[in-house]
């Protein structure tokens, strides 16, 4: 009774690893039963921060996409976590108190310059998270710009590996590139979710 216990779930884990890595081999998206969706696993690291393809998936259906590629928003979750990082290292910080007075001034000089109270939902969204979210983003970013903590910080030491073997990051452009073209790709970057 022990040993067939032992022996299914010995299988069942051999398995799961075995599907687990299988989704490494599909461009983004494309894995199949979509265990790149509901399986935490991940799609790119910086240093020991990791970004699933869950939240790669979520980023795409719940950004205004505008034009942006698989790629272009793989490079923002990066950017995200590197500035977290840097963040960190320098000792930057942003208070929720400079979100909201910025969300507020943002808010009534939309009002004033376009006449109407809500032209700040239709630009930025109804959902108040990922509103503060961009604007927390947006504040860490000035912040680190404007102290040079980039440079101070040792930038250059952190790591980005993405974990894919059709997407690299480039160091120069900080920003992800197709490592070869894919048959399945939808178009240019497009990894088709």
């Amino acid at each position: 009774m022990k040993r067939t216990f032992l022996a299914i779930l010995i299988a069942l884990i051999a398995v799961l690893l075995l599907v687990a890595a299988g989704a490494y081999l599909f461009p983004l998206g494309k894995a199949p039963l979509g265990i790149q969706g509901w399986a935490p696993l991940p799609v790119a690291c910086v240093n020991y921060s990791c970004a699933t393809f869950a939240e790669l998936g979520g980023e795409k259906r719940y950004a205004d996409t505008g034009g942006r590629t698989d790629l272009d928003i793989l490079t923002a979750l990066v950017g995200r976590r590197m500035d977290g990082i840097i963040a960190s290292r320098a000792g930057i910080k942003v208070t929720r108190e400079e979100v909201r007075q910025a969300i507020d001034a943002s808010r009534r000089i939309l009002a004033e310059t376009r006449g109407t109270a809500d032209i700040f939902e239709k630009i930025y969204g109804a959902n108040e998270g990922r509103t503060e979210r961009y604007f927390r983003d947006a504040i860490l970013r000035e912040k680190i710009v404007a102290t040079s903590a980039e440079r101070e910080a040792g930038a250059d030491a952190i790591k980005v590996r993405v974990l894919s073997p059709f997407v690299r990051w480039n160091a120069g452009e900080k920003a992800a590139v197709m490592r070869r073209p894919y048959p399945m790709l939808a178009g240019d970057g497009e990894m088709g979710y």
